[in-house]
């Protein structure tokens, strides 16, 4: 039996959107995540996505970066979220969202000595795709009470008190 090779890359940075059409103030969730099948140290140089043409609110930050295990095009991976955003387009058209980048850095051996091994810190320059999301207008004439707002609204409403004291 001869080696198996590996397919599809070691580490991959993925810039994710739960959709990819929608309307004018249709809020999108974003996420970029790091896949990895090699052991990962940290990393540096992060330069995020502009995100021209949307309205951006950073709603995942995490300080410590916790890795699971995830399949993604049938490869299994150790994947981290880097940063969550909900996004909010602001005009109708094609809008790209440029891609994320950073610098990762891992310990690799570079020789041997018996029982000590000497390392080196190698670093490796991930780059995510860009996303073309379609943004379609809003549909016109509006109604007069339209106020801008898309999407799916909860509201709730509790009491503190059923009772006065007067």
């Amino acid at each position: 039996a001869g080696e198996q090779e590996k397919s599809g890359p070691e580490i991959l940075l993925a810039l994710q959107v739960d959709r990819k059409n929608v309307v004018v103030g249709e809020p999108i969730k974003a996420t970029i995540k790091l896949y990895s099948r090699v052991d990962v140290d940290g990393f540096e140089s992060v330069d995020f996505p502009k995100f021209d043409g949307f309205w951006t609110q950073v709603t995942e930050e995490p300080t410590h970066f916790t890795f699971q295990r995830e399949a993604l095009d049938g490869q299994l991976y150790y994947s981290t979220v880097i940063r969550g955003y909900t996004l909010i387009p602001q005009h109708a058209g094609t809008v790209e969202i440029s891609p994320a980048e950073l610098v990762l850095l891992r310990t690799v051996p570079i020789a041997s000595y018996g029982a000590f091994n000497d390392y080196t810190t190698v670093r490796n320059k991930v780059v995510s795709d860009p996303v073309k999301i379609n943004v379609r207008p809003l549909p016109t004439p509006s109604p007069e009470s339209f106020a801008g707002g898309v999407g799916r609204f909860t509201v709730t409403a509790s009491l503190s008190t059923d009772s006065l004291v007067t």
